[in-house]
């Protein structure tokens, strides 16, 4: 994998913790099919935000990750302190690299925060540039 992976994931559980003072969530994610980047069963997905002591924390509008989310997410390795994290990924350019599939459709869902083109995505064939 040279810069980045294209994954789409199904969420198994996700988990919530605080980093000096910085709370972030770790999603362990089963990989439904490899777009672009290493064939493997699942990732290890680190966000800034999650559900902590009963508050939510979004970070650029975007929230995290849960249990049972669907979604197409374009992923760089993790470099950094958190141990957990270690051989993780982080969503390459936070919202603008995950976008959620609707569980009953299975279409990409409208993302609001979303800016310009990336507004209109319906598709993964949209997402993908060779």
């Amino acid at each position: 994998m040279k810069n980045y992976a294209i994954y789409e994931i199904v969420v198994n559980s996700s988990n919530s913790f605080e980093f000096k003072d910085i709370v972030s969530t770790l999603s362990n994610s089963k990989v439904t099919k490899v777009y672009k980047g290493n064939n493997t069963p699942g990732v290890k997905i680190l966000e800034t935000g999650g559900i902590l002591e009963d508050i939510e924390y979004q970070f650029d509008d975007s929230p995290v990750l849960k249990a049972g989310d669907k979604a197409i997410v374009f992923l760089k390795k993790y470099e950094g302190p958190i141990i957990e994290a270690q051989g993780g990924f982080v969503v390459s350019g936070v919202f603008q690299g995950k976008f959620d599939i609707d569980k009953t459709t299975g279409l990409i869902k409208p993302n609001e925060h979303k800016k310009g083109k990336l507004s209109s995505v319906k598709s993964v064939s949209e997402l993908i540039v060779k």
